[in-house]
């Protein structure tokens, strides 16, 4: 069928809107199958050389297993420590240095001084 030789400008509104809408249910339900299609076609390619169904949805998954864990990477071992305090306010406040400056440093920084004046020193 040749869409081309269809002259749209001579159809009504009403029918117009009819033919797009179903043109656009046709549409969708013939890609959900093609896409079934698709996916029945790789299971089956990749069962003929050895991987089940659940090695296929974990490697769509970005390489996570059945059961959801992730391989790669091992978590940081430091994951969840309190790191030592780098700075000391006026009243024995203590910060790490780490994420936003606390409320007791930020009026001090407006008025001039400068984060480096709170150091705990290394000795």
């Amino acid at each position: 069928m040749n869409i081309e030789n269809i002259d749209l400008d001579k159809i009504d509104l009403a029918t117009l809107k009819k033919l797009a809408d179903s043109a656009s249910e046709k549409f969708q339900k013939r890609k959900q199958n093609e896409l079934k299609d698709m996916v029945a076609r790789w299971l089956s390619e990749a069962a003929s050389v050895g991987y089940s169904s659940s090695d296929v949805m974990a490697e769509l998954r970005g390489g996570r297993s059945a059961g959801g864990a992730k391989r790669g990477r091992a978590p940081r071992a430091d994951k969840g420590a309190t790191a030592a305090p780098k700075y000391r306010g006026p009243n024995g406040e203590l910060w790490s240095g780490r994420g936003q400056a606390p409320k007791w440093m930020k009026p001090l920084l407006a008025t001039g001084k400068k984060k480096e004046d709170f150091l705990i020193s290394k000795a």
